[in-house]
């Protein structure tokens, strides 16, 4: 029955982190995983889960790193954490060893850490209609705003709104 416990609070942990956009994994020390949320089950891209429960990063380098630090989580310092970057099969993500300390293993049972793995991505501006409340924008503005957001160019952003190029330059320069 505690073992069970300690097996859904490390679930709840690993989903909450999957509820604020988080892939995460609960992990014995020899690499094991405890449990995992979908976010990384779904992250094939960056790892798998091979037999005996196993976690492997699909960069070999990474998958390297990663095994060293497993190896190391005992002599970490209680604060420390562990990352490394991730070379997936069409991404970039950071991977992080969170060591379980003082009262954790207590709670979790026989976990050592927590895996955690951020995809790297392109970042995308804010809407148009948030850049207006922030910024108090037009609606042109925002529009504008939201383009050089993207890396659009202003002769580019001009005419695909059909505007002549001094317009958007124009807006730019009251943005600002």
């Amino acid at each position: 029955m505690a073992a069970r416990l300690h097996l859904e609070r490390a679930k709840s942990a690993v989903d909450t982190l999957a509820r604020v956009g988080f892939p995460a994994a609960v992990l014995r020390s020899d690499g094991r995983v405890m449990v995992a949320n979908r976010l990384l089950e779904e992250l094939t891209r960056h790892v798998s889960i091979s037999a005996f429960d196993r976690l492997h990063l699909v960069s070999k380098r990474a998958d390297s790193l990663f095994a060293d630090g497993l190896g190391r989580l005992g002599k970490l310092a209680s604060t420390a954490t562990l990352s490394c970057a991730s070379h997936g099969l069409d991404e970039k993500a950071v991977m992080h060893l969170l060591p379980l300390r003082r009262a954790a293993p207590d709670i979790f049972n026989s976990a050592a850490c927590i895996v955690l793995i951020t995809p790297v991505a392109k970042l995308h501006p804010p809407t148009e209609a948030l850049l207006s409340a922030l910024f108090v924008l037009t609606p042109a503005e925002a529009k504008i705003a939201h383009a050089l957001g993207f890396g659009a160019a202003p002769r580019s952003i001009a005419n695909d709104l059909g505007v002549r190029a001094w317009p958007s330059s124009t807006a730019m320069s009251s943005m600002a």
